[in-house]
């Protein structure tokens, strides 16, 4: 019986899938390898090490460079200027504060690639949710809304990546 020059497909064997159009798979693996280390700790592990072995470098790696240099196009530029045009110049003592902080941490750890990779890594992260979830609700929500986002999407999302860190941040006395 030849099935040439008909539609009827249900007597055909092709070993594979069988569509009279297009065939669209989709597959989604949601599950976090517990064997493999995350990005976080594979990081934290190398600096560990890097700072057990006094590797260091110079300069920022092109991760972070992102960070340091991205003011272009910037029409509002410093902290202070920032804070006050979104209603929030009140706090900026306490921001300048975390901002040094920071500074004083990233300076800590300049010399080693692992830490500022890692740094770049926490940063993109921020820097995403806050374009992406952050900014374009802005305009619809009071000032108290927009810190409970942050600290849903930002801050509990970094807590929660930090955790299963914290064991190598203390045996190393990165802590």
């Amino acid at each position: 019986m030849s099935l040439l020059g008909t539609n009827d497909l249900r007597q055909s064997h092709v070993g594979g899938d069988q569509a009279g159009n297009n065939i669209t798979k989709i597959t989604n693996y949601n599950q976090i390898d517990g064997a493999k280390p995350s990005q976080i700790n594979r990081l934290l592990k190398l600096l560990a090490e890097q700072i057990s072995t006094d590797e260091s470098m110079v300069g920022f790696v092109d991760e972070l460079q992102f960070f340091v240099d991205n003011r272009d196009g910037e029409t509002v530029v410093g902290l202070k200027n920032k804070l006050e045009i979104c209603g929030r110049g009140a706090t900026f003592n306490d921001a300048k504060k975390k901002k040094e902080f920071f500074a004083k941490l990233l300076l800590k750890f300049e010399r080693f690639s692992s830490a500022q990779q890692f740094f770049a890594y926490i940063m993109a992260a921020i820097h995403e949710t806050f374009e992406s979830k952050i900014v374009p609700s802005t305009a619809a929500l009071t000032n108290q809304q927009i810190d409970e986002l942050i600290d849903s999407d930002i801050v509990d999302k970094i807590k929660r990546k930090l955790a299963r860190a914290r064991t190598i941040l203390r045996s190393t006395g990165l802590t």
